[in-house]
């Protein structure tokens, strides 16, 4: 696949129709890596919960623990829908609404300005570029607008931090390096797909001719008169032999101590 036919912005194939059939033949690994990311989300903030208790006796609890409990609901909603689905249009809806539930929820969470609410600010646009089989425009979205959340909710008016303005830098820079690796990704993925095409094309160059419909019924017709053939000339040969039956000769030696005589007996097959 020539580079010509990609995008340089986002590394993906000018081609709809091409576009369409990579995700196509990938999405059952991306079914499976979205059913996996949203397990271990469900487990994972359940794990949590217990470090959210910490907050037990201060306002922050009536906040974080219904944030958290939202998070691990739609973790668990996302998962069973997804085990019915086999489009890459609803596996994107599906994954559409489990990122802005997830992202408003951690927003609500990481107002507690504590050490592990900062992890999170970071930790959550990265998964959002790199983890979800979602196109380069979700992703982009998804990201920033995650970045933006988590700004709000660390950033809020109750905290009055003097490392604000540094904070938003690095989320910018850290936003910007996700893109670029996202577009190198897409890119080696589109054009090792393509190649594999093209060898495959190439080693079965009648395998799409073989595949059309009117070729499969010409084929199974085909097959059919030859069986047919074949059955009319084995009831003609059975026919024949009724009527006539073969003499079969066959040479024996005897073989005695002192001699060896050999003969010829002729055996009719008259009954």
């Amino acid at each position: 696949m020539a580079a010509s036919q990609l995008s340089v912005v986002a590394g993906e194939f000018v081609s709809e129709k091409e576009e369409a059939a990579f995700r196509l033949a990938k999405l059952p690994e991306a079914l499976r890596q979205a059913r996996l990311l949203l397990i271990l989300s469900a487990c994972l903030n359940t794990l949590f919960l217990a470090s959210d208790w910490r907050f037990e006796g201060t306002p922050h609890f009536f906040v974080a623990v219904p944030a958290r409990l939202a998070v691990v609901a739609i973790s668990l909603i996302c998962w069973a829908m997804l085990t019915r689905m086999r489009d890459c249009a609803g596996l994107q809806l599906v994954l559409g609404l489990w990122q802005v539930v997830t992202a408003v929820g951690v927003a609500v969470l990481v107002s507690s300005h504590s050490e592990i609410a900062l992890f999170v600010v970071l930790m959550l646009p990265l998964i959002y570029y790199l983890v979800l089989p979602v196109p380069f425009r979700h992703r982009v979205t998804a990201g920033a607008g995650a970045s933006v959340l988590m700004l709000i909710g660390f950033l809020g008016p109750d905290w009055n931090g003097s490392t604000a303005l540094g904070l938003a830098f690095a989320v910018l820079i850290l936003n910007s390096a996700l893109i670029l690796v996202v577009i190198q990704t897409n890119r080696l993925r589109r054009l090792e797909w393509a190649a594999t095409e093209s060898q495959r094309a190439t080693n079965h160059p009648h395998r799409r001719h073989r595949d059309r419909p009117d070729v499969r019924r010409r084929r199974r017709r085909n097959s059919c008169s030859r069986l047919t053939a074949v059955s009319q000339s084995s009831s003609k040969r059975a026919a024949e032999f009724a009527v006539a039956p073969p003499v079969w000769k066959y040479p024996i030696t005897l073989a005695t101590p002192r001699c060896s005589v050999s003969c010829i007996i002729a055996r009719s097959a008259t009954p």
